[in-house]
């Protein structure tokens, strides 16, 4: 499954891409879509992963990409 992931601060979205990278998981960073909204305005696009792989990370939220719609999977405060 494909996720988008969304951060607090651009150094969260650094760190988890770090992590994510040692799990040998294809991620991107990128802007934040418009249909979503993310304090520091950068994501990680992360390919192939599972969702278990991804709650242990600090993030805003972790959203399917579903085309190009994004599904709310988590969401942090």
């Amino acid at each position: 499954m494909d996720y988008l992931l969304t951060f607090h601060t651009q150094l969260d979205a650094i760190i988890a891409r770090k992590k994510l990278k040692a799990k040998d998981l294809n991620t991107k960073l990128s802007p934040v879509p418009r249909a979503l909204s993310s304090s520091c305005g950068t994501c990680a696009k992360v390919y192939n992963a599972k969702l278990e792989d991804l709650i242990v990370l600090e993030v805003e939220g972790i959203y399917k990409i579903d085309g190009d719609k994004y599904i709310k999977e988590v969401e942090n405060e």
